[in-house]
């Protein structure tokens, strides 16, 4: 079991040993691209991964899920190839297509893989801190590149730092067919996709015990991990180096990291108090917003950590009540949602920083998130998630 744990943890970890992170943003403003390109650009990321997402779904509980990870690592790499050759929008975009297709293939997969490879193993029971603690390794691994982006940075540019991003892809995707596959309960040939991704839909708004987590968890992943692709441009707007935005946006992650390896132990918390949580994050981020200052990313570090201890908690209740045949293709359903917010977030986010400021932008997202918070808090069916 140990040897398991300890590919999955490795494989995660390499899935986000990536240099380029906190300085991708910046380097599209620094090669030309204005907030609403920059916007797009993220629009287009997630519109791949839209249509991708459910199929990717269905090929997962079909095919070895080991393999798509793998596939999808080496077509990331070639993505991050294209923003290292063609340093353009038009380059820009190219990638993030590419990563789109990687973000699809994995959505769900890592997930399914780990669940049933547990549930395998008569130790379903621990999924929550399996994952939990896979999550904090890859959010270590964030940690790690970017305080060693600094040095990178100094040494060789934004050229540097994505050659070395393309090669950690690459490791990553060796790791990855080493990975164990859990038995599958269906073959390719056994259920069309039609009738699949039917079963799932159908499985999924009957089940209210699925369905209600899902729809926190798609909240909490738009409004908490879609925002994060803009830190870099608060650490700039708050006034922040180039050499120093790695730093402080490494916080946020370290933060983040430790919520994940905790987040199991409020497994038995009251669905109430973690409603409250999402109310205190949606403040924090006003706070933040408010500020725009180097104190602000502080701020910016006590939001990750917020919205990692209960998205977790969430998505543990979500994939509790999901039948194994079906677990991979039902949890990119979460995915297609989580999307399909992120597109309307980074195009809004876009309009908004371009017509008034990146302050106001942030500001109205955190004031989203704590009506949201307030919104499942005082409805009589999801506190009975």
């Amino acid at each position: 079991m140990r040897g398991v744990l300890a590919k999955i943890y490795a494989y995660k970890a390499l899935d986000d040993l990536i240099l380029i992170y906190p300085l991708y943003a910046v380097m599209f403003v620094d090669h030309g691209v204005s907030p609403s390109q920059l916007a797009l650009l993220f629009a287009v990321w997630s519109a791949v991964g839209l249509a991708l997402e459910v199929p990717s779904g269905v090929l997962a509980d079909h095919l070895p899920r080991k393999h798509l990870l793998a596939a999808g690592q080496l077509i990331r790499a070639a993505g991050y190839a294209c923003w290292l050759l063609f340093p353009s929008v038009w380059g820009y975009l190219a990638g993030f297509v590419l990563w789109g297709v990687k973000g699809a293939l994995q959505s769900g997969a890592f997930e399914a893989l780990v669940y049933d490879e547990l549930d395998r193993r008569g130790a379903s029971h621990a999924y929550a801190k399996v994952i939990g603690r896979a999550r904090a390794a890859g959010i270590i691994a964030i940690l790690v590149a970017m305080l060693a982006a600094v040095g990178v940075h100094k040494l060789g540019g934004y050229q540097l730092l994505m050659v070395l991003s393309i090669a950690v892809v690459i490791v990553a995707a060796v790791v990855a067919i080493t990975l164990p596959s859990a038995p599958r309960v269906q073959s390719t040939g056994e259920v069309d996709y039609a009738a699949h991704l039917k079963q799932a839909l159908r499985e999924t708004l009957r089940t209210p015990a699925i369905l209600r987590p899902m729809l926190v968890v798609v909240t909490l992943w738009t409004l908490g991990g879609s925002l994060d692709e803009f830190w870099g441009i608060y650490g700039e707007e708050a006034g922040l180096s180039r050499d120093a935005i790695p730093v402080y946006y490494a916080a946020t992650y370290a933060t983040s990291a430790v919520a994940a390896a905790l987040a199991y132990r409020l497994s038995g918390v009251r669905t109430a108090a973690l409603y409250g949580v999402v109310i205190l994050a949606g403040g924090v981020l006003m706070a933040a917003a408010h500020l725009m200052s180097p104190a602000g990313m502080l701020l910016l570090a006590a939001f990750a950590g917020l919205v990692k201890l209960i998205d977790i908690n969430f998505e543990t209740r979500m994939q509790h009540a999901i039948p194994t045949e079906r677990r991979a293709t039902i949890a990119s359903l979460a995915g297609f949602l989580w999307t399909l917010g992120s597109i309307g977030l980074y195009l809004a986010f876009g309009q908004i920083a371009e017509r008034w400021s990146y302050a106001a932008a942030f500001m109205t997202f955190g004031v989203v998130m704590a009506l949201s918070g307030a919104a499942f808090l005082f409805s009589r069916a999801f506190r009975r998630i």
